[in-house]
């Protein structure tokens, strides 16, 4: 019989964070889980807000306040202001609904041999800038400490300018058709924030295009990693390529970490495959999902892992939105200066033809 896990919390205490052995199992717990926060905290309160601002027919404009909050140039600057990244720090830099969730399945597996156990990923994986409670912090060592590779993860959809740059550290990037992108993130963004409804496809999409999305540009974020790729520590991946040859995917993010076969068996390379398989992660959707809105319960929050497709844009915008968003993301990666070959990586999809793939 195998013997229970080790159970650790995160928690500042006066003497530090309680630290964990590199023997044995782990299982990593918050003390205030990410998915299912305490009920009287800044989820309700924010919640709270976007109900009343929704009956007073204020909802978008408190939307866009919160997005020009989030794109602050001042406060992004600060998110890792100071911070120096070491050999240890893998970051996963990959742009809001890219298969963020697969790459950091990926390296948390791949870094505990094919056991990492945890309550939530945000329990062993910072955000630093998440605006929820309950993400491990940035410079918590707990998981580094304890992990058997000595690795951490650092999630960030920041662009590449503001994201610290060391020799020492590793990169991974996932690039994702950004008609897919945008599907995605209106399937799942405005449910997860109370505004289900409050934005037709035409209007979602026009914030989409502007230089305010919540999440940044799209093409900001893909010109920049794109301008890194031939760093011997940056790893670039196409969508497609994860989800058309997954095995291959997930070794190239272990050999790119530096889990060699005295870390990784075969055997539990294998299992890593398996848990960042679309069925594995999808039967897990509590563990990676985003946190419970209190005042619509779990029914009416959107799962992380969807349908398990690429290349259905067509499902949700029609051909002329489709080549809008083609035409503009051409149109910024030119004025940004890339050699990003957007026609050969994204404008040839047939979006109506979906293929079976992973991570929504």
């Amino acid at each position: 019989v195998a013997p229970p896990p080790i159970l650790v919390h995160h928690r500042q205490a006066a003497g530090g964070h309680r630290r964990a052995v590199r023997t044995g199992r782990v299982r990593f717990d918050m003390s205030n889980n990410f998915r299912h926060p305490p009920l009287l905290g800044v989820n309700l309160l924010r919640s709270l807000a976007i109900r009343i601002a929704r009956a007073l027919g204020l909802a978008k404009t408190l939307f866009f306040h919160i997005a020009r909050v989030h794109n602050d140039n001042g406060r992004m600057q600060s998110v890792f202001s100071g911070y120096e990244p070491c050999e240890s720090d893998v970051f996963a830099t990959v742009y809001s609904k890219s298969g963020t969730n697969w790459a950091l399945q990926v390296i948390q597996q791949a870094s505990w041999r094919g056991e990492a156990d945890f309550d939530h990923i945000h329990s062993v994986v910072a955000w630093p800038e998440a605006p929820f409670d309950s993400v491990v912090p940035l410079h918590d060592s707990t998981v580094r400490d304890a992990s058997p590779a000595g690795l951490r993860t650092v999630k960030t959809a920041f662009p590449s300018e503001y994201v610290p740059y060391s020799e020492s550290a590793k990169y991974v990037c996932v690039l994702r058709d950004p008609k897919e992108v945008f599907v995605s993130n209106y399937l799942f963004m405005p449910p997860a924030l109370g505004l289900a409804g409050v934005f037709s496809v035409d209007e979602w999409l026009d914030f989409f295009l502007s230089d305010g999305f919540v999440v940044g540009s799209w093409a900001a974020h893909a010109a920049g990693y794109w301008e890194w790729r031939d760093r011997p520590n940056v790893l670039l991946l196409e969508y497609r390529e994860v989800v058309q040859r997954p095995r291959e995917a997930v070794r190239k993010v272990v050999d790119h970490i530096g889990i060699g076969p005295d870390l990784l068996t075969e055997d539990q390379f294998e299992e890593v495959v398996r848990k960042a398989s679309f069925e594995y992660m999808k039967s897990q959707d509590d563990r990676f999902g985003p946190p419970i809105n209190p005042l619509v319960g779990e029914g009416g929050t959107p799962v992380m892992v969807r349908r398990g497709q690429v290349g259905g844009s067509g499902e949700l915008i029609n051909e002329e939105q489709q080549a809008r968003i083609d035409a503009w993301a051409i149109s910024e990666l030119r004025r940004f200066g890339s050699d990003l070959p957007y026609d050969e990586m994204f404008a040839s999809c047939n979006a109506s033809q979906p293929f079976d793939y992973f991570v929504r």
